[in-house]
């Protein structure tokens, strides 16, 4: 039997059908643009091949700051281009009604895919298709009600046979945070693979695997949401923490600038926010010293 080819290296496969899913606020949009723009570009993510491919984003929800979100990614990942090498729709896409034939219709005009000056519109294939959220693309169904929801995996189902892409699919939890993705358990049974994103208060975002069908659950994955230009984007915590280790332990810096630039240069982030980072660490390390004199 075939082995299953990857979209993203150990996360999900080609032709899959993926739910992310977590908390209101706790950077899930933040995530998937950050693989959606991975995928587009074919760069590794955190370190993970990608099979790079078109990409549509269905932006239902969120969408005044996906300007800044999306100007924010190309500055710190420095891509220079004339447009962002993912297509968005700005609309809910009704999955429970003819959202699926409208969409599959428009990749077969390939609406905007062509360049001047050869402009003729092309058929366009998506590697992934992104829906976020559910609830914006859920119709005027009850995402608790079973009989909705094999409705909404219908249609998702539709879109992924027909275009043969993978669909990532943004989702909530419930008002109690302790408990899994929101709406009727047909989700998590028709799902490939699961994943739940938490932020604590440091902005340290941790991606857990909840349910991978074909292969191993990944093992927990841990991001650092970081303030670049009108935005955040997401960084690999690791490197971060990395980078600090580095610069403190470096007895040739010895001033905060001197510092905030070498790690600067080591992780692509600004000056002004390294100093910043430096400035809180150097506040908790008081802070702690003047715990263990009391």
């Amino acid at each position: 039997f075939p082995e299953p080819t990857w979209l993203v290296e150990r996360l999900f496969p080609t032709g899959a059908f993926v739910v992310l899913y977590g908390p209101s606020n706790h950077g899930k949009t933040f995530v998937a643009l950050d693989w959606a723009f991975h995928v587009a570009t074919g760069q590794p993510w955190q370190g993970l091949a990608t099979r790079q491919g078109p990409v549509i984003y269905i932006a239902a929800e969120g969408r005044g700051g996906l300007a800044q979100r999306v100007d924010s990614w190309l500055f710190y990942h420095r891509v220079s281009l004339s447009r962002p090498p993912v297509l968005f729709g700005l609309e809910p896409l009704d999955l429970l009604g003819d959202g699926p034939n409208e969409l599959i219709g428009l990749c077969a005009e390939g609406i905007g895919v062509g360049d001047p000056p050869d402009n003729e519109p092309q058929e366009l294939c998506p590697s992934l298709i992104v829906i976020d959220t559910l609830a914006r693309c859920f119709g005027k169904g009850d995402e608790n009600e079973t009989v909705d929801m094999v409705e909404f995996v219908a249609g998702v189902d539709t879109i992924r046979r027909e275009l043969h892409a993978t669909v990532l699919v943004v989702h909530h939890t419930g008002k109690d945070r302790a408990r899994e993705e929101r709406g009727s358990s047909v989700l998590r049974g028709a799902a490939d693979t699961m994943i739940r994103a938490s932020k604590d208060k440091n902005d340290q975002i941790t991606l857990r695997c909840s349910k991978q069908k074909d292969a191993v659950g990944f093992e927990n994955i841990e991001l650092r949401l970081i303030p670049i230009k009108d935005s955040c984007v997401v960084s690999p915590e690791h490197a971060v923490e990395s980078a600090l280790r580095t610069v403190l332990g470096d007895p040739l810096l010895r001033t905060t600038r001197g510092r905030a630039c070498a790690m600067a240069a080591l992780t692509g982030l600004p000056v002004e926010t390294c100093r910043n980072r430096l400035r809180k660490e150097a506040g908790t390390a008081v802070a702690l010293h003047a715990a263990v004199l009391a």
